[in-house]
């Protein structure tokens, strides 16, 4: 062991005072190359590959810390299978797990196919894959599922697309603080229909601009008007006793 500079090795004061404390050390020397799960911090992010550095610190026999440094190009777990899958690529500053495969995996990486190990490495840091999503904060994106049901938080926008979305239930809720807008060339209700609210046309009813009814239309405390014509309250003009007609309403 050496002090020198501060530095000390991993043998201590007792690892070649004899034949069995010898042994020992060697055996540890060996298993410490050897890697199978980690505790990293996500450094980088591209091309589907991560770079990432191990959060546990490697100590020396005077007990110094000693950082380990950074492993490049790892790929990452993303939940898929097929062609379905949930797209939640990790960032950097993600704390995640890495395990290290037993064997160089470097060539099935690069070819994503049946390959021998690239090399003779055993249990080495380069060999491994990340899985995300451990002692971080809470996320502020998600979904939740719970006894009480399921929910889905954002605080952007959420898009759905797909050639038909069909939504079945009891009851369905759309509780919009500020606008609702539907643009389709088509809209059809099969049911009854209560608007609570005043109803806006902006465009024509028709190439006419009529708007036509298979049935009455009625009002039970309101009125109808017709330009400036009221249907409760309007009074006609040129009165004739029996059977004549009178005049258009006064307007």
């Amino acid at each position: 062991m050496s002090d020198l500079d501060g530095y000390a090795g991993t043998q201590d004061q007792v690892s070649a005072t004899d034949e069995y404390s010898a042994s020992v050390f060697v055996i540890r020397s060996i298993l410490a190359g050897l890697h199978h799960v980690d505790l990293v911090r996500v450094v980088t992010v591209a091309g589907g590959l991560v770079d990432v550095q191990p959060i546990v610190n490697q100590l020396d026999a005077n007990g110094n810390a000693v950082a380990h440094g950074i492993v490049n190009d790892l790929p990452y777990y993303r939940m898929q299978g097929g062609g379905n899958g949930i797209i939640m690529d990790p960032e950097a500053g993600d704390i995640g797990m890495c395990l290290f495969a037993d064997r160089d995996i470097s060539a099935v990486v690069a070819t994503r196919d049946t390959a021998n190990p690239g090399s003779a490495r055993r249990c080495d840091m380069a060999d491994g894959v990340y899985l995300g999503g451990l002692l971080n904060a809470e996320p502020t994106q998600f979904i939740s599922f719970t006894a009480a049901g399921i929910d889905i938080t954002s605080p952007n926008a959420i898009t759905m697309e797909a050639p038909s979305v069909t939504i079945t239930a009891p009851s369905v809720t759309i509780d919009a603080s500020d606008a609702t807008t539907i643009t389709t060339p088509t809209f059809t209700v099969n049911g009854a229909t209560a608007l609570n609210g005043p109803v806006t046309a902006s465009e024509t009813i028709d190439a006419d601009g009529n708007i036509s009814s298979g049935g009455d239309i009625t009002t039970t405390t309101g009125d109808v008007h017709a330009a400036t014509v009221s249907l409760r309250f309007h009074q006609t003009t040129l009165v004739t006793t029996g059977f004549g007609l009178s005049g258009p309403p006064k307007p």
